[in-house]
């Protein structure tokens, strides 16, 4: 996999250790966060806007050894306009990692929670929905 550009910070400034500092290792874990059936972004994504989010941040992951970071930048600013959404949030996590791995546990951490949000929200949305149906059906009776 090619490597993005590097930023000039100082996190930059040391080699990548550990398990996750790796473009390769965050994009697969990106990827199975977007995919999982049960638990995934797309699983669990409640509006359209959030949806053309994924769409987005999966095409460039598809794509992301020729992926610039202008690219990237406008993802994240993107995810800057669903300010709130939890998953425009795990993505801009996620996107802060990929480009810059040397954060990478800390953002694949805030990610995580991030996802964990998302999948209560969708939970709480499902037992709404399900208990106005009994409610509606037992008023109507």
């Amino acid at each position: 996999m090619a490597t993005v550009e590097r930023t000039d910070t100082p996190q930059e400034y040391y080699p990548h250790v550990g398990n996750l500092e790796s473009q390769a290792a965050i994009a697969a874990i990106s990827k199975q966060m977007l995919a999982h059936t049960q638990a995934g972004l797309w699983a669990v994504a409640t509006t359209d806007d959030e949806r053309a989010l994924l769409g987005q941040f999966e095409a460039l992951l598809s794509d992301y050894a020729d992926t610039s970071r202008a690219q990237w930048a406008a993802l994240k600013e993107a995810c800057l306009l669903l300010l709130g959404s939890p998953i425009a949030s795990v993505i801009d996590h996620l996107v802060s990692a990929l480009r810059t791995p040397a954060i990478a546990e800390s953002a694949i951490r805030s990610a995580g929670w991030q996802l964990i949000t998302a999948n209560q929200t969708k939970a709480t949305a499902r037992a709404q929905e399900v208990m106005r149906r009994i409610l509606k059906d037992a008023i109507q009776a």
